[in-house]
């Protein structure tokens, strides 16, 4: 088998062009990261409104494609790093077959030359025959010898591009991991850019259906509003859970230690009802 032979079948083919297609689309989603954080600049104090969920609803989608276009790009990535995997076992079977071929074919050589060196040794110290004779059986040796010759530089061949083969093989596969792990980070971008999209279509439902069309589910900063519920007890007063009186401090300390629970419960209640001026009656309703 030609060397140049050798070398085509366990190649490693090239990824250039598909890295460079997945540095296009990071390319692209950096240059749409800048073009969002300008809409929010822009929109800095309304972005709540629907002027400005419908802009970012415009960028979000432009980089919901990007990334599902990155993700392809690194599917034809990973299938071109399989293929060449596949491409240089195929090639190393085929190496090992000719590695086994050209072996038995030298041993066969090596008892033909014995032979051949045997006959003519032979009829050197008959001395009986011919000059023809001798000259022929000469030729034969020295045939077999170059024969020999040729399988054993086919063999180092061989085992130098098996050598190599067993290089390629492994690095096709750090490459099939390589894009496996890359795979495994697109596919979830793609799914937090999905559902960045489908959430701001939410906040967009909120503002046009709202009378000022703003949404309610977040701020005039984008931030989402957490709905404080009302605790409404018996004599009126109305809570909230946004209180920082003393009486969430209360709470809070309670929540961060177990051992003196009951304690604090306790104290907090007391607080609660000297701060509100509840009665007896009250308090338990509450408590």
């Amino acid at each position: 088998m030609a060397a140049k032979k050798i070398g085509a079948i366990i190649a490693l083919d090239g990824e250039k062009e598909f890295k460079q297609n997945v540095t296009s689309c990071n390319k692209s989603l950096s240059s749409l990261k800048s073009e969002m954080q300008l809409v929010k600049a822009q929109c800095e104090g309304q972005q709540n409104s629907l002027e400005s969920l419908t802009k970012q609803h415009e960028v979000l989608t432009k980089i919901l494609g990007e990334q599902e276009k990155k993700e392809e790009e690194i599917r034809k990535g990973l299938e071109h790093a399989r293929e060449s995997y596949d491409k240089v076992s195929k090639g190393l079977e085929t190496l090992n077959r000719q590695q086994d071929t050209h072996t038995q074919k030298l041993s066969d050589l090596q008892k033909e030359y014995q032979q051949a060196t045997s006959r003519l040794e032979a009829m050197e110290k008959a001395g009986n025959s011919s000059e023809q004779s001798m000259i022929k059986q000469q030729a034969v040796v020295s045939s077999l010898s170059a024969a020999m010759q040729k399988e054993e530089t086919a063999i180092e061949e061989v085992n130098a591009a098996i050598n190599k083969g067993n290089k390629n093989l492994q690095s096709a596969g750090n490459r099939i991991s390589d894009w496996e792990t890359k795979l495994n980070t697109a596919q979830a971008q793609v799914l937090k850019a999905s559902n960045a999209v489908n959430k701001n279509a939410a906040y967009m439902k909120e503002a046009e259906q709202a009378t000022d069309q703003c949404a309610t589910s977040i701020d005039k900063f984008g931030k989402e509003v957490k709905q404080a519920e009302d605790i409404t007890v018996g004599f009126g007063t109305v809570v909230k859970t946004n209180l920082t009186n003393t009486v969430v401090e209360g709470v809070k300390n309670l929540a961060s230690s177990s051992t003196s629970a009951i304690l604090d419960m306790e104290s907090a209640q007391r607080q609660f009802q000297a701060s509100t001026g509840a009665t007896t009656g009250e308090m338990k309703q509450y408590k």
